[in-house]
């Protein structure tokens, strides 16, 4: 379950006997919010290696792109001799 920031401001804590909050529900609530984060970081850090990944392949096909132009004006310039 992921935590909307909605979600986190209207959790409401039951009181225990005391009248402190319930232990077992704040610990269950850090909990999921630990998880969510660790998921977050996680999907995070896979989008920037596929940002990485993408600007990599983009330098690869911006270097072939100039390579195609070099050639066809030579192959012009060689036809127009």
């Amino acid at each position: 379950m992921n935590f909307s920031p909605n979600d986190l401001s209207n959790i409401v804590f039951r009181k225990s006997i005391m009248g402190g909050l319930n232990e077992d529900q704040v610990y269950e609530v850090i909990q999921k919010v630990i998880e969510d984060y660790s998921d977050y970081i996680h999907e995070t850090m896979k989008a920037k290696e596929q940002v990485m990944e993408l600007k990599d392949r983009l330098s690869h096909f911006e270097k072939m792109e100039e390579t195609l132009k070099n050639s066809l004006l030579l192959a012009q310039q060689t036809s127009s001799s």
